[in-house]
């Protein structure tokens, strides 16, 4: 449901259809507007809303890219991370089991920019698979990555990859970086690597935080100076692609953070908000008028006219509102 015109609203389906029917690739004037979009978006309060027992409605603000829930759990995530790292790194000079990989895409196996981004996942996850057979070949395994993108100027993209692995590998230090004597079996047939033995658990916890936080830097700031990290950001968006990817740890669980306090709640619906300046007490203490209904199965399919609005009795979470 929307508390505003349907019209006015972004919907990342509209906008991906039209980007994709008249742009065949990335450039500077439509990665402009798509940002513009991307941040129109990211300004638009999603709300979980949920019933008690008595029929009142509480409102929780979902975690979307860009909003301070999502930043909220993006730090609890980057936390648990960190944790097992510290308990899975091994380093013994001049042993180490955790490199630090980045794929450069060839730009001669696409026909542009776009192309190489909507192949992406595909070609990096076949990378990976190689990877995981030459290593069981040697006795050796992956036991944790952590995988990120970036932009270049000509929006092509390249990847980073942080990978622990069982097994130490043998390195030597070259023109101030630590190397590996086995990196023809880290090869990649679409692009370049480049590999990089970690010695310090240090510095493996600083990549790791350098490149999945950099997403919450550039959107605190999202109306200051364009930069690449913020188009990164609208291009991941539009192709439906997560900033980041890593190991799933049992240690984080998709467990809902709305019931503190509150128990014998129903999720219901979704609604977008638009919350003018200084109109937040009045939709805490009043009854919000719903002009379009587009979740409740009853309504899913209802046009409301202005005879149709409803009226309902609106909570909203002190922890996860705004």
């Amino acid at each position: 449901m929307y508390s505003v015109s349907k019209d006015n609203l972004i919907s990342l389906k509209n906008v991906r259809n039209s980007f994709l029917k008249y742009n065949e690739s990335f450039n500077e004037m439509n990665v402009e507007s798509l940002n513009q979009k991307f941040k129109e978006w990211a300004s638009q309060k999603l709300y979980l809303v949920f019933e008690d027992e008595k029929g009142n409605k509480h409102l929780f603000l979902a975690s979307k890219r860009g909003n301070e829930k999502f930043k909220r759990k993006l730090r609890i995530k980057v936390k648990a991370h960190e944790e097992y790292i510290k308990k899975i790194f091994k380093s013994n000079r001049p042993f180490t089991n955790c490199l630090f990989i980045t794929l450069t895409i060839n730009r001669e196996f696409y026909i542009n920019n776009l192309s190489s981004w909507i192949n992406l996942t595909d070609i990096v996850n076949d990378y990976l698979s190689n990877l995981d057979k030459k290593l069981k070949k040697i006795g050796n395994k992956r036991i944790y990555f952590f995988k990120t993108y970036e932009l270049h100027e000509d929006f092509f993209p390249h990847v980073h990859i942080l990978i622990i692995f069982k097994r130490m590998f043998r390195c030597f230090f070259y023109n101030g970086k630590w190397r590996i004597y086995r990196k023809k079996m880290f090869e990649w047939k679409k692009g370049y690597v480049d590999v990089e033995a970690i010695m310090k658990e240090n510095k493996a916890l600083n990549y790791l935080v350098k490149y999945s936080l950099k997403e919450i830097e550039t959107e605190s700031n999202i109306k200051l100076k364009v930069s690449n990290k913020q188009y990164l950001l609208c291009i991941l968006w539009l192709l439906r692609k997560f900033t980041i990817s890593t190991t799933r740890l049992d240690s984080l669980k998709s467990e809902l953070t709305y019931f503190k306090n509150k128990k014998h709640l129903i999720f219901i619906g979704l609604i977008i908000l638009e919350l003018y300046q200084n109109e937040e007490e009045y939709f805490k203490e009043n009854y919000w008028k719903i002009l379009y209904m587009v979740y409740y199965p009853d309504l899913k399919k209802a046009e409301l006219n202005s005879k149709d609005w409803e009226f309902i009795s609106l909570s909203f979470d002190e922890d996860h509102i705004f």
